[in-house]
């Protein structure tokens, strides 16, 4: 009767580790959807920012030039002056979205990584559990049979 039970009960760990690394499986495969969706949403939001910033640009270009079209001085130099601020105002703030994207990007791939080796983690230790429990077993079965 104890080795039925040590058969049963090795069965029962086998299903429920089983069990485990599905849920293991199913767990990962939504954490990478999920950090999918957030990479999406970063890259979006960059984009806007940086039509926001290329909109804002050309606004104040127009505001500098109507201004000294309007003063008739649209050919000086300070009017050159301040739309060469405007454009390198402009790249700066979009060269800093860029960066901040790259960074970004660097994030979610490090956490896709992270969820890759926890995945493989739990797989590792519903694998291992099986084993004990065949071997814990077929340890059973031994003392009854030799």
């Amino acid at each position: 009767m104890g080795a039925v039970a040590g058969i049963f009960s090795a069965l029962v760990g086998a299903f429920g580790t089983f069990a485990q690394m599905s849920a293991a499986s199913k767990q990962a495969k939504a954490a990478k959807k999920a950090e999918e969706a957030r990479r999406r949403q970063m890259e979006l939001d960059a984009a806007q920012r940086r039509r926001q910033v290329a909109r804002k640009a050309a606004i104040e270009r127009s505001k500098v030039l109507a201004n000294a079209s309007g003063a008739g001085i649209d050919q000086s130099s300070p009017v050159a002056g301040s739309l060469g601020s405007i454009a390198s105002i402009g790249a700066g703030e979009i060269k800093s979205t860029n960066q901040s994207e790259q960074i970004g990007n660097q994030i979610f791939a490090a956490n896709m990584q992270a969820i890759d080796a926890r995945e493989d983690a739990a797989m590792a230790s519903g694998f291992s559990s099986i084993g004990q429990s065949f071997f814990g077993a077929i340890g059973q079965l031994g003392r009854y049979f030799v």
